[in-house]
């Protein structure tokens, strides 16, 4: 099967050509014939999409897409912000004209008034709500007055719809730019920085389908960035089914890493380990410190797999569903890691409980995958990052 099918569900399309009516037959009828009904025109065929802007949102119209934005400084806790970007499509560009947000978290550990942890790795309160205002309220953040505000999409002579992927390589041509300044006139916001990003840009399965999908990270010598965005319909239509922690139950996953850079194109690589969650519950951790084990507790213990065929490569891996449980909120992500065996064994002074190798990820709209990004900057780890998008591999 193609690896295009397999990720993303691509569908085929196929163009009809109608045919014309037929010629009737002659006959004799009182010694003369009928002569034939002149043939209806055969319509023109409806020409084949090609890649550009318009497949994401059609020419001279404005669409919303929503998703998440995180933003993390070196040496600090990073911030998930949950946003709706307007994009007009205006000569093939996706303008960005206007950018809200309604929940602001941090993602971190955080301390009591003596400066000892107070928590494990979680997310925080919103703190984009202002007082006496609902919960989910969204609010206005101010963009730079400038046309360079937007999404470049890299224009490519394909049918996007029934473009057939040999290998990773070509998932490339599905790319884009993304320029977006923050207002310099008004207060900075840490959930909120100006961005140079390159994206995957990736196509719907069909062009009557609206599940197209940018996702990328960037970063440079004091930060990085993750974005995930989808169109508002394809949003809205998971609101009947909302994510839950058990979803993630008895699934095996595989997927990419997409790497990204600004005006470059993408890089897609298939590892050849998954994972499985299981219904494995986190009561009790030993050999730890308090943050360490405020943090596996409550989560489940996870298998990584090969890929090829599923088979159990390492029982050591854990999720947690970072999810605070207010009804309003978008941000149902899961935590995922290595957790070292020492967890899970009797107390002692010679072993040392620890979990590295942080990701977060979440559940597209229609559950049928996962999308997320490597949590660099946490656990001794490197500030760095770069997408992932798993798919179910039963």
């Amino acid at each position: 099967m193609k690896i295009k099918n397999i990720v993303f569900s691509f569908l085929s399309i196929i163009l009809l050509a109608a045919c014309g009516g037929g010629g009737g037959g002659g006959g004799s009828s009182g010694g003369g014939s009928t002569p034939s009904p002149t043939p209806a025109p055969t319509p023109a065929p409806t020409p084949a999409p090609v890649y550009d802007a318009s497949v994401f949102v059609p020419e001279g119209q404005t669409e919303t897409y929503v998703g998440f934005l995180f933003n993390k400084l070196i040496g600090y806790t990073g911030c998930l912000s949950s946003i709706k970007l307007n994009l007009t499509n205006t000569n093939g560009f996706l303008s960005a004209t206007s950018l809200v947000a309604n929940e602001w978290r941090y993602l971190g550990y955080f301390y009591d008034d003596d400066g000892n942890f107070a928590t494990g790795l979680i997310l925080g309160d919103n703190i984009i709500t202002s007082e006496g205002d609902e919960p989910g309220t969204y609010y206005s953040i101010p963009l730079e007055d400038t046309t360079l505000n937007g999404i470049s999409v890299n224009n490519r002579d394909i049918n996007p719809y029934t473009y057939e992927a040999e290998d990773a390589d070509d998932l490339e041509v599905f790319s884009a730019d993304l320029y977006l300044d923050m207002s310099t006139s008004t207060t900075q916001y840490y959930c909120q920085p100006s961005l140079r990003m390159g994206l995957s840009a990736l196509p719907s399965a069909s062009r009557n389908s609206n599940d197209e999908v940018f996702v990328g990270t960037s970063e440079d010598a004091s930060s990085y960035q993750f974005l995930y965005l989808v169109s508002e319909d394809y949003w809205n239509s998971g609101l009947n089914n909302l994510p839950s922690e058990s979803d993630l139950f008895n699934v095996n996953y595989a997927g990419f890493e997409i790497y990204t850079s600004y005006m470059s194109n993408p890089n897609f690589i298939l590892p050849p380990i998954g994972f499985m969650g299981t219904t494995n519950r986190i009561d009790s951790v030993n050999n730890a410190s308090f943050a360490e084990r405020e943090t596996l507790v409550g989560g489940r213990r996870a298998n990584s797999i090969l890929i090829d065929n599923n088979a159990t490569y390492s029982l050591q891996r854990f999720t947690k569903y970072l999810y605070t449980g207010e009804d309003w909120s978008s941000q149902r992500v899961f935590l995922k890691g290595y957790v070292d065996s020492d967890c899970f064994r009797s107390e002692s002074s010679s072993n040392n409980c620890y979990f590295n190798d942080l990701d977060i990820f979440f559940f597209s709209p229609d559950k049928e995958g996962l999308i997320g990004f490597d949590l660099g900057g946490y656990n001794g780890s490197s500030e760095t990052t770069f997408s992932r998008i798993y798919f179910k591999n039963d």
